[in-house]
This record gives C-alpha cells, structure tokens and sequence, in this order.
C-alpha cells in the first residue's frame, strides 16, 4: 500500500510537467517559423525572376534562329534588330522592312516587347542594334561598319544576367 502523501507528491508533480505550451515558448515558435517563412518567400521570388528571364531568352534565342531560318528558306537577307529603348526586338525583310511573321501565331508579326506578361521584370539592359543573315545563314553587321562578324556579338543582354550571342558562324546560344 502506499502511503497518503506518497499519493499526492506524485499528482503534483504530474501537474507541473503537464503538456502544453507557456505563451512565451508559442511567442518564440512563431517568431522563428516566421522569419524562415520570410526567407523561404524572398527565395521564391528570386527563382521566378531568373525563370522569367530565362524564358525571355530561350524565346530570344528561338525567335533570332527562327529569322536565321527564314534567311535561308526565303533565300532573302533578315535582319534582327533589338531596341533596348523600347525593351523589344524584331525580325524583318531586309529588302522590303516587312516583319516576319511569328512562328507561333501565324497571324501576328514577330515583335516582340518583354516586361509583360511572363516576361515581366525583364528587361534589355545591353543591345547591338542589328543583325542580318544573308541567304546562306550567315550573320553579318550592316551597321555601323558593315562586313562579317569578327567575333562573337552580344545580340541582347537581359537584366544584366543572361546573354544572347551570336558566333561569325551563324550559331547562337544563351549564355
């Protein structure tokens, strides 16, 4: 048998070690989960911005070899020309300035301005104004110098991260 105040000692301390929770440990547990949650919300944004610019450069880089293509389908000069101060670029017709049309809606014209839609956030932060394929695909600057690239040229950098660069060759690719 056990003694009286055995009995009570034990539910005591029973009472004491109860579960739950003192209202400064919530107070800590929720300050802690909320600046992880803060965190966690600043790296979101950040991966959806370089996925936005990501895209804008993969459709960049579709659209310059879409217009190298049509060059040499066509067997007629296009010319590729980005214009920072509007955030946009184009593919025309060099001889007659009519632009391409899009290779994806056949009814609208390749112009292309960035900063809306999925693309919003992006913008063109670096340019060469033109570039033209001749016939056989292969790029040469019209302006200012004229003549066959040199070198590699930065068609367009996008906020100041990613690159489209075209080689004297005729390949192109985002770096």
């Amino acid at each position: 048998m056990l003694k009286r105040d055995h009995v009570i000692q034990v539910h005591s301390r029973g009472r004491r070690g109860s579960p739950g929770f003192s209202l400064v440990e919530i107070i800590v547990v929720l300050t802690v989960l909320g600046v992880v949650a803060a965190a966690a919300g600043l790296g979101f944004r950040a991966i959806n911005e370089k996925s936005r610019i990501a895209v804008a450069a993969s459709n960049a880089l579709s659209d310059l070899r879409y217009a190298q293509e049509t060059a040499m389908t066509e067997r007629q000069d296009v010319t590729f020309t980005v214009n920072s101060g509007t955030n946009s670029y184009s593919a025309a017709y060099s001889a007659s300035g009519a632009l391409l049309k899009s290779p994806l809606k056949p009814t609208e014209s390749l112009n292309v301005t960035l900063g809306v839609k999925e693309t919003k956030g992006v913008s063109i932060t670096a340019a060469n104004a033109s570039i033209t394929f001749n016939p056989d695909g292969i790029p040469y600057s019209p302006y200012p110098s004229g003549g066959d690239l040199a070198g590699a040229v930065t068609i367009m950098t996008l906020n100041g991260e990613m690159s489209v660069v075209l080689q004297p060759s005729g390949y192109s690719e985002v770096q």
